[in-house]
């Protein structure tokens, strides 16, 4: 019996050690930005031209974001290990869905899934683009935001098409934020993330051997297919719906591109720079 009972206590024992530890809290929210850099990369906006369809068939689409997303989950595994919140030591757990939605979007789910509607594809011109959209998406699970979304009961977020409701639950909804959606108002927390999804997912590209530049020429082009960016009623919720506005987006990727680009000419690992509270 003190045999079984040994056995049982060690087995346990392993178990527990098998289990993640808890997330840590981590803070990587990129290069920071004055409300005067923001007004003056508004005139980024003026000269972006209409945005069509990039021609390419389903099929090879599908396969650009398979291979850009197995691209970013070999060469990511020391930016996931630092950054990682959630249940998972490196990147080989992630998972691609591609949905036939009519929708311009792409959200994390669950632990490690990502979901890329294929019109969002249709627009994008090359794999660069296309892995800045799933690394965007990486990220978030890194950062573990939809957790801290998920578990905060303060108020009811909407975060990549998704809203907490009164009943603790986190249900799809095709409905945009809603008012008061920039750095002051109700939806500060999730204008963080998106800053943090976008720093964290650059240095993703960059470890990728992509061009960290498609990031900002991602965003122009949502701003063109998405002028309201975020602000006007639609069928269905789009990408911008849940996102900063686009200047501000773009000039904290361009000062995260110098950022990289000097730590290559250093030869300094290709790692973001964590805030470390004091």
């Amino acid at each position: 019996m003190r045999l079984l009972i040994l056995l049982f206590g060690c087995s346990f024992l392993l178990a527990s050690c098998a289990t993640p530890s808890p997330p840590t809290s981590k803070n990587f929210p990129g290069p920071s930005v004055s409300e005067s850099e923001i007004r003056d990369s508004e005139k980024l906006l003026a000269d972006i031209g209409a945005v069509s369809k990039n021609g390419s068939s389903p099929d090879d689409q599908e396969k650009m974001a398979y291979r850009a997303f197995d691209n970013l989950k070999q060469s990511g595994n020391p930016i996931c290990a630092l950054v990682y919140q959630g249940i998972y030591p490196d990147c080989r757990y992630f998972n691609l869905f591609l949905r036939d939605r009519p929708a311009l979007n792409a959200f994390p789910y669950g632990n490690t899934n990502i979901s890329v509607h294929r019109e969002i594809l249709s627009y994008l011109k090359n794999e660069d683009e296309v892995a800045f959209l799933i690394a965007h998406n990486m990220a978030h699970h890194l950062a573990d935001h939809y957790y801290e979304v998920r578990d905060d009961t303060s108020f009811s977020f909407v975060v990549s098409g998704y809203q907490r409701t009164a009943d603790g639950k986190s249900t799809y909804i095709n409905r945009r934020p809603g008012p008061g959606f920039d750095e002051n108002g109700p939806h500060k927390y999730i204008v963080s993330q998106e800053y943090e999804a976008d720093y964290i997912a650059a240095y993703l590209l960059a470890a990728a051997g992509y061009d960290v530049g498609a990031a900002i020429k991602f965003y122009k082009k949502m701003h063109s297919l998405n002028p309201s960016n975020g602000k006007a009623e639609k069928s269905e919720a789009g990408f911008l719906d849940t996102h900063p506005f686009t200047s501000s987006k773009i000039i904290r990727l361009q000062k995260t591109a110098k950022e990289i680009a000097d730590k290559i000419s250093k030869n300094q690992p290709l790692l973001p720079n964590e805030m470390v509270s004091e």
